[in-house]
């Protein structure tokens, strides 16, 4: 846009196949996103604050963890919040996980024990 400034970079993202929609995806607390086009599939980091943060692109400071896994944001107004009486048998109250070495024999039997709602 033609108001831009060093404080503010407004615009619109486009891929080079022309598609203008595109699936969000966030690491590490938002600090990476990406992009990932609807149409052809192509993927593209529009942020990561190891790279483009003042902290990572001037002091060389990158602590994130790029192993973690992205997660696909989704619109809270717009998300499928549909529950039926038949979806109640996939979600839990309450879950008690127990574990046991195979090893030593060592158990816990509440390895996890969790109210969930």
């Amino acid at each position: 846009g033609n108001s831009n400034s060093e404080l503010e970079v407004t615009g619109k993202i486009k891929c080079p196949c022309g598609n203008e929609f595109f699936e969000i995806w966030e690491s590490n607390g938002r600090q990476i996103v990406k992009l990932l086009c609807k149409e052809c599939k192509t993927e593209y980091i529009i942020f990561d604050s190891g790279k483009h943060g003042w902290n990572g692109f001037v002091c060389g400071d990158d602590f994130l963890d790029r192993e973690e896994p992205f997660e696909k944001y989704s619109c809270s107004k717009c998300a499928d919040d549909t529950f039926t009486l038949e979806d109640w048998v996939n979600a839990f109250e309450w879950i008690t996980i127990s574990l046991s070495c195979k090893k030593c024999g060592l158990s816990d039997k509440k390895w996890l024990d969790l109210e969930t709602m």
